[in-house]
């Protein structure tokens, strides 16, 4: 009886989701770009998506997109990475979004045309000649190095050392053919609201759609004996690493894409510069990088480094970086 009724049910959910497919396919072909936004509310309101949830997706999330799109995962954590991040990168579609499923169906309901996904979704494709493709700039203006002797800290609402740093990201990504945004704005006169006003500037190179990363460049706090310095190629220089945000008490919704662009930066850098990175540093805060899926937090030495040793390991990031960009 159960079976049956199961089974029943199943049908049922089928011929709704096929005639609902069918009126929304010839709504799509017909519709004026203008109202395509008030038919997008409608379906985000709607009874379809829950219907989605709960009779698809939450059941059986892997058949339902072998069913719809051809999609079968595997089992491992890495082919499951690689192969949502391919449907992503294709379609604009996300696996655990049936919403964003649907709309890489019918595009035209996205705004009257297909588009590309730009800087806020997530997407590597080229910009046209002469325009920025990075922005950077730093949350804790202030910091410093004290290896050759100097303060931790520049007094408050000055610039410190690391603003320096970030320039020479800029500048040496500038000779390896990536042309940037360097923001020297201080944010952190009051240290407490950094990460708010840090927001301010963040929002700002979000209206510059050509960028494709934008880069808040920090100095460890933490200097650990075993890695104040690293060996690379002979000569011993600044440890970077990497910062990730997961966002565990407020919402985080690009915490998993920043971390595949940070990965790739890390994997390109390793391959020239072996030793250089240490990794990625996981964080239960935000630090805005809930606000783009290319927005990267990069420590580049410590507090025990001298600002020498910084710059250089900078020089060689900005090569890791530029080799990411230009592939």
């Amino acid at each position: 009886m159960e079976y049956r009724a199961k089974a029943q049910r199943g049908i049922a959910v089928n011929l709704f989701l096929l005639i609902y497919a069918f009126l929304l396919g010839i709504t799509a072909t017909v519709v004026p770009p203008e109202t395509s936004g008030l038919i997008l509310e409608g379906i985000k309101n709607s009874a379809l998506l829950e219907v989605l949830k709960e009779n698809l997706w939450e059941e059986n999330p892997q058949g339902y997109l072998q069913k719809t799109l051809g999609f079968k995962q595997k089992n491992d954590e890495e082919g499951k990475l690689s192969q949502e991040y391919a449907l992503w990168l294709l379609t604009g579609a996300k696996v655990n979004d049936p919403y964003s499923l649907m709309l890489a169906g019918y595009p035209v309901l996205n705004g009257g045309e297909e588009k590309f996904l730009d800087i806020n979704e997530g997407g590597d494709f080229p910009a046209l000649p002469g325009e920025p493709l990075v922005g950077i700039f730093c949350t804790h203006t202030g910091e410093s190095y004290e290896g050759d002797g100097g303060r931790e800290r520049a007094p408050k609402g000055e610039k410190g050392e690391v603003l320096e740093v970030a320039r020479e990201l800029s500048q040496k990504l500038e000779e390896n053919g990536i042309k940037t945004i360097f923001i020297e704005k201080v944010h952190d006169t009051d240290y407490n609201r950094s990460y708010s006003e840090a927001k301010k500037t963040v929002l700002d190179l979000l209206e510059v759609k050509s960028l494709k990363l934008i880069i808040d460049v920090h100095r460890d706090s933490e200097a650990s004996p075993k890695y104040r310095t690293v060996n690379v190629m002979g000569e011993e220089l600044a440890p970077i690493i990497f910062v990730i945000g997961k966002g565990e008490r407020l919402p985080q919704p690009h915490w998993q894409e920043n971390e595949l662009v940070t990965k790739k930066i890390i994997a390109e850098t390793e391959t020239i510069y072996p030793g250089l990175i240490r990794g990625i540093r996981y964080k239960s805060g935000r630090f805005n990088q809930h606000l783009s899926s290319h927005l990267i937090l990069v420590e580049i030495g410590n507090v025990s480094n001298s600002l020498a040793q910084a710059k250089k390991s900078a020089d060689l990031l900005a090569e890791g970086i530029a080799r990411y960009l230009l592939r």
